[in-house]
């Protein structure tokens, strides 16, 4: 029908046309143009009915620098008639060489180097000069700041670059891993870059590949030419969860739960999710240096230099070089060197501080295409990747680094010139400086990705021979008449030139995110002076065994025992990888080696085993199945216990005592919360809110007791509930002053203990003008409560405690049993009236007389405790009433 109209061609006019690329292939190759070549897998399961015959082939892409020396032929002869699907299938076959393994294996005669010897460099990681202003701009700037790509990128858009142009390769249709198909896509390449004149031909692999193509080459004298490349981006996905995994337990995925979905989290730090790891990390890394930035005085022409850099309509690169500059970034470079001997948990997220900037100078790396800090970041990475158990890395970077070091002596050094100075070993696509891809990212990104989109071919076309000439083949002509046409309508269906972290919504998102990691390493700073390892959030301390902190010497140590051995005769002991502090509590000794326990993972594994098999479940829980009794602890800590539910077993007083010439004792933690703040006010007018509503519900006799909060306080019976609080809300410190401006939570405010503590202080000292009496335990106040009440006492003047804390009325059943004139008041809450109870509540209401009932008034305490309280964990599914119904028993 549009033909008709005469908007588009035929059908058949678009075949014809098709057929008439493959006859006469368009892309032509000037003189100087440098190639190189990158193969994956390029799998796909068809769905065939009875499960055979599933796709298995090796896919690759031909990359040609710089896109200037391509240009495409005048044009194409119209051919008169289609050809045959059997013909258009012929065009770009690749047969397949078959491969002679010798018997002794190529790596017996290579063997690991000192790469200290052959190029020596300093292993400790600073941070950069382009990262040191980004972080002081992050500073100066914390409600609105580009983030970390758009800010490199702009401020590297003055720079010369060159862009590449990308071809598709025929397809080896064979599992992609077989040393044939390897041998034969080597050849392949080989005999391309003859063709254009070219001495040496580089091949990028991924992992696997890369060694079995190395091996290769050791063994076959006629590919002396070849040079293989291990891929840049898979191996920065290993070296992220490379980082995961010494940061296990330490509370780096409870901070990531700020940013992303709990389930997420994991695969992150495995490195699998590659973009929101990237982002996490980043974000991470801001955060933490806006920790040490707080902690490091600037003076305000610093302030102010910064300020005029970042305002600088020149090179802001210009400026590092300035004695000013320099001065403050070596001040810098100081503290955060100081701060690694405030103990072993400083010196962990030191360690993480690293990793992250040689990811960071990893990516810089390929985007600027500088191949000296291509090869120090994976120089760097070497002892994480021996000490994380990444041995497969390990051991593909070593060679892969022994290799390059040599490289300028093996190659031309025109060639050598083009691949490192000019930066054609990565790939630039985009009209911008700050773009550079690896190879292996590039292939997944172009081939992989247009495979299975629309219009690729796993959405239809089939994987016949002839669709697959034709889809690889043609596709460069259908982009250039697919953007000639774009042109034509002036129309684009491009992404947007700007990068995603420039743009107004990423950066507004990643500023909500950065104030919420940094309120989180504030809360918890992992940079305080302490002399053990311990988890930022459970308070789990490592034994000497752990040694998560030193991960970057016990990998040179590794790196060190293998030098001289050859690659055939290398073996690694996983016993020799760091211990994480995941290892302190979910680990298990299984044959006398600690084995982490994931227990869903384990019932999971027991699901599947036993599917179909109901009588083998017995058997499975003969054993200990978990790290931890799952029956009182959830992911580690304790199981939280619902303590209201022992109201019920006390005896509401159905007939209210007069309580007029009583004194009052009351709950200073109840009183905290029961009053509401008024919004946008000063703290002087919150304090007085306080003394309003106390004066106008009690009489000035009364007693107002708070819980203490004393510094520095790492060890406590309420740390694991204090802990789990805290979780919920976390607030940075706040200046308190009586004329400031109260601008944050009530409850988020109260959650920080400093601030509660500050808080307390005033109210304590306001309340006392007002004529009440006030006291402040040294922790909890809850004892005090109690003892305050026995204390005041008497037969004229009742006692009534003023609290919603089952924890006090179970107290005062235990210590006040005999005293008839202190009761307990639980005041009214939302359609809850208010409710009193008397010191001898506890099952008063059993009107059966027995030596049991009395036994059991004086077990309560018992009985909370067993059951669960804020001091010990509850048992799953076994509540208060319960535990009391057995005990009774």
């Amino acid at each position: 029908m549009l033909n008709a109209l005469g908007f588009c061609a035929t059908y058949k006019d678009i075949q014809l046309f098709d057929a008439s690329v493959l006859e006469h292939p368009q892309e032509n190759k000037n003189d100087g143009t440098f190639l190189q070549y990158v193969y994956d897998n390029a799998d796909h399961n068809i769905n065939t009915i009875d499960g055979r015959n599933t796709f298995h082939s090796m896919g690759g892409i031909e990359i040609a620098s710089p896109l200037t020396l391509v240009q495409s032929k005048d044009n194409v002869k119209k051919l008169k008639i289609i050809p045959s699907s059997f013909t258009i299938g012929q065009f770009g076959h690749v047969d397949i060489k078959y491969f002679k393994k010798p018997a002794n294996t190529g790596w017996q005669s290579v063997f690991i180097e000192n790469l200290s010897d052959v190029y020596p460099i300093e292993m400790n990681v600073t941070l950069s000069h382009e990262d040191f202003l980004w972080i002081c701009g992050r500073k100066n700037h914390p409600d609105y700041f580009i983030g970390w790509h758009g800010f490199m990128e702009q401020i590297t858009e003055h720079l010369n670059y060159s862009r590449s142009k990308i071809n598709f390769l025929p397809f080896v249709n064979a599992p992609p891993s077989n040393y044939d198909i390897i041998y034969t896509v080597l050849l392949d390449a080989q005999l391309r870059c003859k063709a254009q004149d070219q001495l040496h031909t580089f091949v990028t692999f991924d992992q696997p590949l890369y060694y079995k193509s190395r091996e290769i080459l050791e063994c076959c004298n006629e590919l002396s030419t070849v040079i293989p490349r291990l891929g840049g981006f898979h191996t920065l996905m290993s070296f992220i969860g490379a980082i995961g995994f010494k940061m296990e337990g330490s509370g780096l995925q409870e901070a990531f739960c700020e940013l992303y979905a709990e389930n997420s989290t994991e695969k992150i730090l495995n490195g699998h999710s590659y973009a929101r790891a990237i982002r996490g990390h980043i974000l991470s890394h801001s955060a933490l240096s806006q920790l040490l930035l707080s902690s490091f005085i600037i003076q305000k022409k610093d302030v102010d230099m910064i300020e005029d850099i970042l305002e600088s309509e020149e090179e802001m690169t210009n400026y590092f070089q300035s004695d000013n500059f320099q001065t403050l970034y070596s001040q810098f470079l100081e503290h955060v060197e100081h701060l690694r001997s405030n103990g072993p948990t400083a010196k962990l997220w030191m360690q993480y501080y690293d990793m992250v900037n040689i990811t960071k100078q990893f990516i810089n790396a390929e985007r600027s295409g500088n191949w000296d800090m291509h090869l120090k970041c994976l120089r760097r990475m070497l002892p994480y990747f021996n000490a994380s158990g990444h041995y497969l890395y390990a051991k593909s970077s070593q060679i892969y680094l022994q290799d390059m070091y040599n490289l300028e002596k093996k190659i031309d050094p025109i060639e050598y010139n083009k691949f490192t100075k000019e930066s054609f070993f990565t790939v630039r696509r985009s009209k911008k400086f700050w773009c550079g891809v690896w190879t292996d990212m590039c292939i997944e990104q172009i081939l992989m990705r247009s495979m299975k989109t629309k219009g690729g071919l796993t959405h239809g076309s089939g994987i016949s021979d002839s669709v697959l000439s034709k889809w690889i083949l043609t596709m460069p002509t259908s982009v250039t008449i697919s953007d000639l046409i774009q042109s034509f309508c002036k129309v684009s269906f491009a992404s947007s030139e700007q990068h995603i972290d420039a743009r107004a919504s990423r950066i507004k998102r990643d500023t909500e995110d950065l104030k919420k990691l940094i309120n989180f390493f504030s809360k918890w700073d992992p940079f305080a002076q302490s002399e053990v390892l311990a988890s930022l959030t459970n308070g789990i301390v490592g034994d000497e065994s752990i040694n998560c902190h030193k991960a970057l010497s016990i990998g040179m140590q590794i790196m060190s025992k293998n030098i001289g051995t050859s690659i055939a005769d290398l073996k690694f002991q996983r016993k020799d990888r760091v211990v994480t502090l995941k290892q302190a509590t979910a680990s298990k000794k299984v044959n006398d080696k600690s084995v982490i326990i994931d227990p869903t993972l384990i019932f999971q594994r027991m699901t599947v085993a036993m599917h179909d098999k109901q009588g083998d479940l017995y058997d499975y829980l003969k054993y200990e199945l978990a790290p931890y009794p799952l029956s009182i602890f959830k992911d580690g800590t304790f199981r939280k216990s619902d303590k209201s539910k022992l109201y019920d077993s006390f005896q509401v007083l159905k007939e209210i005592p007069s309580t007029e010439n009583g004194l009052n004792i009351i709950d200073g933690g109840f009183l905290l919360h029961k009053v509401v703040w008024p919004r946008n006010q000063t703290f002087e007018v919150i304090l007085k809110a306080y003394v309003e509503y106390v004066s106008k519900n009690y009489a000035t006799s009364s007693y107002i007791i708070f819980d203490g909060y004393p510094e520095n306080c790492d060890r406590s019976t309420k740390m694991a509930e204090k802990r789990r609080r805290q979780a919920r809300k976390i607030c940075p410190d706040v200046e308190l002053q009586l004329s400031k401006l109260c601008t944050v939570n009530q409850e988020k405010l109260l959650s920080n203990e400093r601030n509660k503590n500050l808080f307390i202080s005033f109210l304590k000292e306001i309340l006392e003008q007002a004529g009440f009496h006030t006291k402040q335990a040294y922790e909890d106040a809850d004892t005090l409560i109690v003892q305050t009440a026995i204390d005041v006492a008497s037969d004229l003047k009742p006692a009534i405690i003023i609290s919603e804390d089952i924890d006090v009325l179970v107290i005062l059943t235990v210590r006040a049993s005999t005293k008839k004139n202190i009761y307990f008041l639980k005041p009214s809450k939302g359609k809850k009236t208010e409710t009193i109870y008397s010191s001898d509540s506890f099952y008063n209401h059993d009107p059966i007389q027995t030596p049991i009932k009395a036994s059991l008034n004086s077990l309560i305490g018992f009985i909370h405790a067993f059951s669960g309280c804020d001091t010990t964990s509850s048992f799953y599914h076994q509540g208060k009433k319960n535990n009391k119904s057995f005990i009774r028993k």
